[in-house]
C-alpha cells in the first residue's frame, strides 16, 4: 500500500469522442485499467481480473460490438518485474507511478466500420474501471533523404562543428578532457526502427532489444537504416579508427530498442531498454507520432512534417498515453530518457493539447523526459519545423550536421557501399536529440568518473535548462544548447559554501544554493529564542 505522504499522480483527462480513421490508426485499441484492476491475459487468450465481473464486462462488450478480438498486454516483461518497477519508481520519487501490467492491446479480429469502432472506444471508456481507451495510431513513415553527391577524402571530425566550444557547438572536447568524459560509464540505447550495424564508423552493439523489427521486404527500410545509423554516428562514431568521424560519447556502450509502426511498440521498447539499463544510463527515443488534427505548423515552412493521411502534424511519442507511462516508469527508476520534441512545427502549448504539455496546466503530464528542439547552427534561431513552446528542456543543431550515412551525400573513393559513406545534411529534431543525449551521457560519465552520484532524469533536465546556450530572441521556445565546458564548471562549485559541490547536491535532491548545516544552525537558535 502507498505510504501518505506519496503524491497522487494526475489522470489523463477521457476524451468526450474520438474518431477512427483506418489509414491513420491501426484497427488496434489501447486500453488502460484503472491501477491495480487485476487484469490478466490468459495462456488461451482469455482475461482474468481481480473482479470477474469486470473482466466478463470487458468481454460482453467486445463480442457484442466487434465479435473475436484478441487481447494482449503492451508491455511484454513479466508482470513480476513491472510491479517491481512501479514499487520502486514509487518510492524513489514519492509519487504514484501508472500501473504498466494493466495496459491492454485489443486487437478485432475482423475491419470494422469507423462508426463501431468509435462506439466500442465510447463504451469502454463509459466503464468505471477504465482509465482509459484510444485508438492506436500508426507511427511516421520514413522519408528518404534528398541530397547531392560529392567527395569524402579524410576523416571528417574537422567540420563536425557540433563537437566545438560554445557558442558554435556542446564543447565536447572539454568533457573529452576529464575522467570518465569520453562516455564509458554511461550507456546508451536508442529507440527507433532500424540501423545499418555493418558501418565501418560504428562499435558493436551491447544490447539489440529487437521488439519488432521492421520486415526486409519493406519499401522503406534503407531510409529508416539510414536515420538510426545517422543518430548512432553522433553517438558513438569512431575516432580512433581516422576513417570518419568522432561520436560525441564515443566510448559509450551503444544499443538499440527496435519498434515498427505502431505506437504501442514505441512504449512496449521504451520498457525493455529501461530493463536492460541501470540508474544513470540514457534512452533516447527518436520517434514521433500524429498529433492532434487541426493545429497550425510555422507557416511558409516546407520542411514541416505532418501525417500524409490526417495532415496532423507530428509530435513528442509520448502524446501517446502508454508511450508516456513507459517513460514516466523509466524515469522514475533512474533513468535518463531524451527524446526528441518532433517536426510539427507546432507550439506544444496549443489548446489543442488540452494541457498535456503545459507545465502550467492542472492537466500536464511531466513524464521526467528531456525533450529536444532543433536550432540552425549558425543563427542559433529555431528551425521552422522543430515543434516548441514551455515544455521543450534543450536545443541542438537542426540544420548541417556531420555524420555516418543518412543521404551519404560524401562517399569515400570505390567502392563506395551504404556501410562507409557519410552525410553532411542529417537534421531536424532527429540530429538535435543525440546532441542532448550525448551530452547527458557524459555528464553521467563524468559523474563516476568523480565516484559521484549520477543525476535522475528530472535534475539533468532542471540542469540542461540553465547552462547552455541560449537560443536567438524568438518567441518560439526550444531552449539552451548544452555547454559542457559552464556545465562542468557549475558542477564542481559549491554554491552554498557548505563543502558539497552543487553536482552532489543536485544528484541528492537537494538545494544547491541553500546551506543546510546554516539552516539548520538557524532554526536551532531561534527555537532556542
Amino acid at each position: 500500500p502507498l505510504a501518505s505522504s506519496v503524491r497522487g499522480r494526475t489522470r489523463i483527462r477521457k476524451p468526450s469522442m474520438q474518431l477512427f480513421d483506418p489509414q491513420a490508426h491501426t484497427g488496434r485499441i489501447v486500453l488502460k485499467i484503472a491501477d491495480d484492476g487485476g487484469f490478466e491475459v490468459l495462456e488461451g487468450g482469455e482475461v482474468a481480473a481481480a473482479s470477474p465481473e469486470h473482466a466478463f464486462a470487458l468481454e460482453e462488450l467486445l463480442v457484442g460490438t466487434v465479435g473475436l478480438t484478441k487481447i494482449r498486454r503492451v508491455f511484454s516483461r513479466r508482470m513480476i518485474d513491472l510491479a517491481f518497477d512501479r514499487f520502486c519508481g514509487e518510492r524513489w520519487m514519492r509519487e504514484e507511478m501508472p500501473d504498466l501490467t494493466q495496459f491492454l492491446l485489443l486487437v478485432p479480429q475482423e475491419a470494422q466500420a469507423p462508426a463501431v469502432m468509435e462506439s466500442l472506444v465510447g463504451q469502454l471508456n463509459d466503464l468505471a474501471f477504465v482509465e482509459i481507451a484510444y485508438f492506436e495510431g500508426r507511427s511516421e513513415a520514413s522519408t528518404p533523404p534528398v541530397s547531392y553527391v560529392r567527395s569524402k577524402t579524410e576523416p571528417l571530425e574537422p567540420i563536425q562543428g557540433y563537437l566545438f566550444p560554445a557558442p558554435q557547438g556542446i564543447d565536447a572536447y572539454f568533457a573529452w578532457s576529464l575522467p570518465g568524459g569520453t562516455g564509458q560509464y554511461s550507456k546508451i540505447i536508442d529507440v527507433e526502427v532500424a540501423w545499418r550495424p555493418e558501418h565501418e564508423d560504428l562499435p558493436p552493439f551491447f544490447a539489440s532489444v529487437a521488439l519488432q523489427a521492421v520486415p526486409a521486404d519493406d519499401p522503406n527500410i534503407e531510409s529508416y537504416r539510414s536515420h538510426g545509423t545517422a543518430v548512432l554516428g553522433m553517438l558513438a562514431g569512431n575516432p580512433a579508427n581516422l576513417l570518419g568521424i568522432a561520436g560525441i560519447a564515443n566510448a559509450s556502450p551503444i544499443g538499440v530498442a527496435a519498434t515498427y509502426v505502431q505506437n504501442s511498440t514505441i512504449a512496449s521498447a521504451i520498457d525493455l531498454a529501461s530493463a536492460t539499463l541501470v540508474q544513470g544510463d540514457v534512452i533516447l527515443v527518436e520517434r514521433q507520432i500524429a498529433g492532434p488534427p487541426g493545429v497550425g505548423s510555422h507557416p511558409n515552412c516546407g520542411a514541416t512534417q505532418r501525417d500524409p493521411v490526417t495532415q496532423s502534424p507530428y509530435v513528442p511519442a509520448e502524446y501517446d498515453y502508454s508511450v508516456l507511462a513507459a517513460i514516466r516508469t523509466a524515469t522514475a527508476n533512474g533513468r535518463v530518457v531524451v527524446a526528441a520534441a518532433g517536426n510539427g512545427g507546432v507550439n506544444l502549448d496549443d489548446a489543442a493539447f488540452a494541457g498535456r504539455f503545459d507545465p502550467a496546466s492542472p492537466d500536464y503530464l511531466d513524464s521526467g523526459a528531456i525533450l529536444v528542439g532543433a536550432r540552425w547552427p549558425d543563427t542559433g534561431l529555431p528551425t521552422c519545423e522543430s515543434n516548441y513552446g514551455s515544455r521543450i528542456d534543450a536545443s541542438g543543431w537542426g540544420r548541417n550536421v556531420v555524420t555516418t550515412y543518412w543521404s551519404g551525400n560524401l562517399v569515400p573513393n570505390p567502392p563506395a557501399t551504404l556501410n562507409n559513406t557519410y552525410s553532411d545534411e542529417f537534421g531536424g529534431t532527429s540530429s538535435a536529440a543525440p546532441m542532448v543525449a550525448g551530452a547527458a551521457a557524459l555528464v553521467q560519465s563524468i559523474q563516476v568518473g568523480r565516484r559521484e552520484p549520477v543525476l535522475s532524469s528530472m535534475a539533468l533536465r532542471a540542469l540542461l535548462r540553465t547552462h547552455g546556450t541560449a537560443q536567438a530572441a524568438n518567441s518560439s521556445r526550444v531552449g539552451l544548447m548544452p555547454d559542457l565546458f559552464r556545465i562542468q564548471e557549475w558542477m564542481t562549485a559549491d554554491s552554498d559554501g557548505d563543502g558539497v559541490k552543487n553536482g552532489v547536491e543536485l544528484a541528492l535532491g537537494r538545494n544547491p544554493n541553500v546551506n543546510e548545516g546554516g539552516l539548520i544552525s538557524l532554526i536551532h537558535f531561534l527555537l532556542e529564542e
